[in-house]
């Protein structure tokens, strides 16, 4: 098996790049209207796009990640920090400050989020979770359930003010970071389609069609209709929700 190495190598003078502000919208939703769902590429900000993708060299793979300019042909790739370790790269979600980039790397099975600063590319790890028990504690049990819903955290969509960071683990739920780089479960639904966020709200729709509406300053959760949602439908704007059901096209005012 070929070895996947995650490489953000420096093609690029620093110099040019931190001379640049990336003030505007630091929120990170200013791009996409204030709101981002999970069916849209946040790949970018105001000024680069971002790709990542696998290239062969010799016996190994090298994960890169790709920024250019939206004003200029050329493209880039991010100086960062290399690593020896296999990995694969989820989807990538960009700010105006930061690039966040979910990963598995696989030798450990661990599952992390890595936060690169878009000013000076420094790496800071926000996230990090192994899939594979590799404790037991001394004195406590734990229920076979227990461990199951606890491991395994596989963050696809990641979505974040720059602030507060959240991701979504569509067997699970979906996660708010903690400082101390793990996740708690602030959504326990199974959420497999639609999800969206405006900063203060999480919408989304359960496996079974609902749509609900997390406010993240309460940690109160609403019901908004009871309509079923046609999956990938579900789109969020300031002033309205809009979905599809049965066939035909419904609009909730905000």
């Amino acid at each position: 098996m070929k070895k996947v190495v995650f490489v953000l190598a420096g093609l690029i003078l620093l110099g040019s790049l931190t001379a640049c502000s990336f003030s505007e919208g630091s929120d990170g939703l200013s791009l996409y209207g204030g709101v981002v769902h999970n069916s849209d590429y946040t790949n970018q900000n105001n000024r680069y796009t971002f790709l990542h993708d696998m290239i062969p060299k010799d016996d190994d793979a090298y994960a890169i990640i790709s920024m250019s300019e939206k004003t200029s042909i050329d493209g880039k790739v991010i100086p960062a920090f290399p690593t020896e370790k296999e990995c694969y790269i989820h989807r990538l979600f960009a700010t105006n400050n930061y690039l966040y980039v979910p990963r598995l790397i696989k030798a450990s099975g661990t599952e992390v989020i890595d936060r690169i600063n878009l000013k000076d590319f420094s790496v800071e790890r926000v996230f990090e979770k192994t899939r594979i028990a590799e404790k037991i504690v001394f004195g406590l049990s734990f229920s076979f359930d227990q461990v199951e819903k606890d491991l395994g955290l596989h963050p696809d969509f990641v979505f974040s003010n720059d602030n507060d960071i959240f991701f979504s683990d569509y067997t699970k739920g979906i996660f708010k970071v903690m400082p101390d780089k793990t996740a708690k479960n602030i959504i326990a639904d199974k959420i497999e389609h639609d999800v969206a966020y405006d900063g203060n709200y999480i919408f989304y729709v359960t496996v079974e069609g609902v749509l609900k509406q997390y406010e993240i300053k309460s940690s109160k959760t609403e019901i908004l209709t009871d309509k079923t949602v046609t999956p990938y439908t579900l789109k969020v704007t300031k002033e309205d929700i809009s979905f599809q059901s049965d066939g035909k096209k419904i609009v909730i005012k905000r």
